[in-house]
This record gives C-alpha cells, structure tokens and sequence, in this order.
C-alpha cells in the first residue's frame, strides 16, 4: 500500500500525526509526505519516509502561484500512484480533494481531515464573508467524489458540513484529534509555588489570547494570586495574529508570563494547575488533549471543539466565548480550591485514557482507512 499525506507545513504533520505516518509505515506501507515547506525534511527522512516541497502557501491568494501549487500537486500524486491521499488543512484538502476529482488517472481513495474551520469561518466583515462563501462552495464541489472520505474532529464541524450540502452521513466521520502519549504526558505532583494557569497556543486573537490577557488584568487588580503562563509564539503568517507588542506590554505589566515558543509542553503542563483555551473555535486543540493527559482541570469556551474537552463541572469549566469576566471568575473558583482542582485533574486524565491515547486514535483512521 502506499499513502500520500499531503500537508501545509511538515512541522505541523510532524507534531501531530508522526506517530500515524509511523504505525502505517511499520504496517509495511510506502509512505510520502508532501509539504509546503521543509522545517522537518530531515527528521522525517531520517525516519525512512519520502518527502516532497510543494509550492503550497498558507496564506498566499496569487491566481498564478496557486495554480502552480496545483499541479505540482497533481504531479506528485501523478508519480507516486497512492492508494490513499490523506490531506490535512484548508489548502490542501481542496487542492487534493479537486485535482483527484478531476483527473481520471487518479484512482485511490481521498480522505480530507478537517482540523478545525480556521480563521475564515469567523469573518469579521463583508469581504471575509464572501471569501468564506467561495470556500465553502468550493469545499462543495472539492469534496463531492465517489472515494471522498471526510474526517471531522468534532461533531459541530461534521454537522455544519452536512447541514450545508458539503458531506454527507456516509461519507463523514469523526476521530478525536491526532492523540497523546500518555506516557510522556502524565500526571505530576511536583507544581509551581504558586498557581499556574498554562495556556498553549500560537498566539491568534482567535485562539482568545486577548481575553486570557484582560482576565489577567481583572485578577491581578483584584488581588489574586495566581499566574497566568503563556505559552506560544506570533504567527506572522496568519490574518489574526496578535501584535507582539501587546503580548510584551501585557507581559511587562504582569497580566501574563509569556515564555514564548518551548519545545518540551509536557513539563509545562506537569508543573501547571490549570489548563485554559478561551479560542473561538477550535477542530480537537491538541493542547487541551496534552493537558488533560497531564491530569490538569480545563477552563474553555463554549465552541466547537472545545466544549468537547469538558465536561462542565466534573473535568473542569465551560465559560462564554469573548467573555474575560466570566474567565476570570472560573479560574478564580477553580484556583481557590485544591480539592476541585484534583478532583477534576483525575477526571481529565480517566478520560484521556479512554479516547485520547495513540492506539486508539490510530485505531479510528484505520477502520477509515480499510487497514486491520
């Protein structure tokens, strides 16, 4: 067999679905993986899978250099011969999903992971509106061949797909996320001195980062003695990132501690008390799964994909989304109680247990993929 994995950027395939491309690969499968960029080219070589730079930007919407990406798309596709393209993120969903639509020498399977709606699902304007119009059409049409498979990380984003005409009931399935090592996200005893709120996150206004900023304003005039961590760095290439600026400023004045980019989250996570991800809409944020592992309670909004990390009250706390009052009021209530906090940092981790592990979020893509 052999499985195409066709990506934006490799470190984002590396981070979340190595362990995929692994477990397929000792399967016996050929394995390419095809990306707009080569920040882990050498890492995954050196691990035996075949890599290929693609013309494909995040964000680039040059008529000319897009119809480049697609057809080296096509050519990689073209040379490889997949019997599964397995495509992840906005661009190369529609790419892959269009060019094995329209191309009848293509014959394998097309799965499309859809990890999260992104920034164009929020449009905060008449222009943004009709963008996310055309790429909900052309989502329309990308997705509707015979051997489209459509992976959803939670049951909103299925439901909206369905809702609007994009998938349907037979073709659409839900896999909680890219999972967790349970083994090196695990629960800690040794903790900061002083309550640790983590937030992981590149630094996005649609990740919530101004209102985990204005909460910590709220808590640190009103006396409260807790740290609000942040953990992340500016993505200069996306239309909602933060000013940097900003971040310093909030970092100078105390509202936060911003430590930027860091490699290892796990030992973060281990010493902190409190999760929290005020986002606006998320697929299945990978960094509440990390966190939960770590047994920590989670505090997030009430939107897709996040709401489906909580239950409210046993494993933490759902707060309205853009709200950093009512944010600010839940770590209050959950900070001033070690024994809620404990309680629902064992819950987080019973559930991370159950479905968040490797083996069983590599157990859901196989039966989509048809491999036992």
């Amino acid at each position: 067999m052999k499985i195409l994995f066709l990506v934006n950027c490799s470190g984002f395939f590396y981070s979340h679905f190595l362990k995929l491309a692994l477990s397929v690969k000792e399967k016996g499968a050929e394995v390419c993986i095809a990306a707009g960029n080569n920040n882990k080219k050498h890492e995954l070589e050196s691990l035996g899978f075949k890599v290929v730079l693609l013309p494909l930007s995040r964000c680039g919407k040059n008529i000319i250099k897009e119809i480049k990406a697609l057809y080296s798309i096509n050519k990689e596709i073209m040379n490889f011969k997949p019997d599964i393209i397995h495509a992840f993120t906005i661009k190369p969903v529609l790419y892959g999903s269009f060019i094995s639509k329209v191309n009848p020498f293509i014959k394998g399977d097309v799965i499309s992971s859809i990890t999260g709606l992104g920034s164009l699902s929020l449009p905060k304007n008449s222009r943004d509106k009709f963008i996310w119009g055309l790429v909900k059409k052309f989502y329309k049409i990308s997705l509707s061949a015979p051997r489209s498979k459509i992976i959803f990380e939670n049951g909103d984003d299925m439901k909206f797909f369905i809702d609007n005409s994009i998938s349907n009931e037979c073709n659409s399935f839900v896999v909680n996320g890219a999972g967790v090592d349970l083994d090196v996200f695990n629960i800690s005893y040794e903790k900061y001195n002083i309550i640790t709120i983590i937030l992981v996150s590149r630094l996005l206004k649609d990740k919530g980062i101004s209102e985990y900023i204005e909460a910590g304003k709220i808590l640190k005039d009103e006396g409260v003695n807790v740290r609000l961590l942040l953990v992340g760095d500016i993505d200069k290439n996306n239309p909602s990132t933060m000013n940097e600026k900003d971040i310093k400023e909030a970092h100078d004045k105390g509202y936060i501690n911003w430590i930027g980019f860091q490699n290892d989250i796990s030992q973060y996570n281990k010493l902190s008390h409190i999760a929290c991800l005020p986002s606006y809409r998320e697929g299945r944020p990978k960094s509440l799964i990390e966190a939960a592992a770590c047994g920590l309670p989670i505090i997030t909004t009430d939107v897709p994909g996040c709401r489906q990390m909580v239950d409210d009250g046993l494993n933490g706390i759902i707060v309205p989304v853009r709200n950093a009052v009512k944010l600010a009021d839940a770590i209050k209530t959950l900070s001033s109680s070690p024994e809620m906090m404990e309680t629902m940092g064992n819950y987080s981790r019973s559930i991370s247990e159950k479905i968040y592990g490797h083996n069983s979020i590599r157990d859901q893509f196989y039966n989509i993929y048809g491999i036992k």
